[in-house]
């Protein structure tokens, strides 16, 4: 099922030139002739790590051997929210954009199972606000981030 930056804007009630200027999402075409949505992560120096794909009815692919670089969404703005002094914890890259929208200082964690406690050390003598979803995942990703914290040994708030 093909999918834009144009749609994506439209269901998230976000602007097309937001997304693509700040977030850096494209439209892009696959093997088949399909559009999807280009999603890329960056790394908090501001290297292009892996990307994901999301096509329509919230079908998503990672970029084939994604598994060892993914990193958290927004890394790259990790020097904007350390002078911040805080960081919400949300599950997904469009809850991510939403609040960068807003101006508010956010890291997405890209599943509500994927958070790693190697993590941590990013999130050190941050304050943290976990954004929970009211439903199963947001359970599962408020243990599963909690749990991440608590072994990387994180100190802050």
């Amino acid at each position: 099922m093909s999918y834009s930056v144009n749609q994506y804007a439209l269901e998230k009630r976000l602007p097309e030139e937001f997304l693509t200027e700040q977030c850096c999402l494209q439209t892009r075409r696959d093997k088949q002739g399909a559009n999807y949505l280009y999603i890329p992560y960056f790394s908090e120096n501001n290297k292009e790590v892996t990307s994901r794909k999301r096509y329509g009815a919230k079908q998503f692919r990672w970029q084939y051997g994604a598994g060892k670089n993914i990193c958290m969404y927004g890394a790259w703005k990790i020097e904007q929210i350390r002078n911040a002094g805080y960081v919400v914890l949300v599950e997904g890259e469009s809850d991510s954009q939403s609040m960068w929208y807003m101006g508010i200082s956010t890291l997405g964690i890209p599943g509500a199972s994927m958070m790693r406690k190697e993590w941590t050390e990013t999130l050190q003598d941050l304050k943290v606000y976990i954004h929970v979803e009211p439903d199963k995942g947001g359970e599962t990703f408020l243990n599963k981030v909690t749990s991440a914290l608590k072994e990387g040994n994180f100190i802050g708030q």
